[in-house]
């Protein structure tokens, strides 16, 4: 996310385990609030993070649990969210959030890169290792921004 750093970068910013993140919003297809799970179809014998299929208006797109991506296994809400992503980001695919939230616009020098050696956490492959790649600091504290290219690298 090297960029003028006089320039703004578009977040889209959901929440998830009482933590905000965001993702670039232009990475974004569609928002489903209070999204009815039952038209969910689940995969049998797939990975914990895979809750299943949904049809999108006649396209298939595989939903998966932000929740277990993020090694929660807190109650889950009474309702969720559901945030598709473009095909920029890979095959059709949305995931499962407690809470979608909104469009913010970050000044790119409030972005700082992210790398591993960020990571003070003793569990490889921690949800910032593996997804992060910036630092937003906002007034109200730091937002993990997330690739949602690598959200599918199960």
């Amino acid at each position: 996310m090297k960029e003028n750093s006089d320039s703004h970068t578009q977040l889209y910013s959901f929440i998830s385990d009482g933590q905000t993140f965001a993702v670039k919003a232009n990475d974004v297809k569609e928002v489903r609030s209070h999204h009815e799970l039952s038209t969910i179809t689940p995969v049998f014998h797939a990975p914990d993070i895979v809750r299943g299929y949904i049809n999108v208006r006649g396209e298939i797109n595989l939903v998966l649990d932000f929740r277990k991506m993020i090694g929660n296994e807190a109650p889950r809400p009474a309702s969720e969210d559901l945030i598709f992503f473009k095909e920029s980001t890979g095959p059709a695919f949305g995931i499962l959030v407690d809470r979608a939230g909104e469009i913010f616009s970050s000044k790119n020098s409030d972005l700082e890169a992210w790398t591993s050696a960020h990571d003070i956490s003793s569990v490889s492959g921690s949800v910032k290792s593996r997804y992060t790649v910036s630092i937003c600091k906002t007034e109200k504290g730091l937002i993990s921004v997330l690739d949602p290219s690598r959200f599918m690298s199960l």
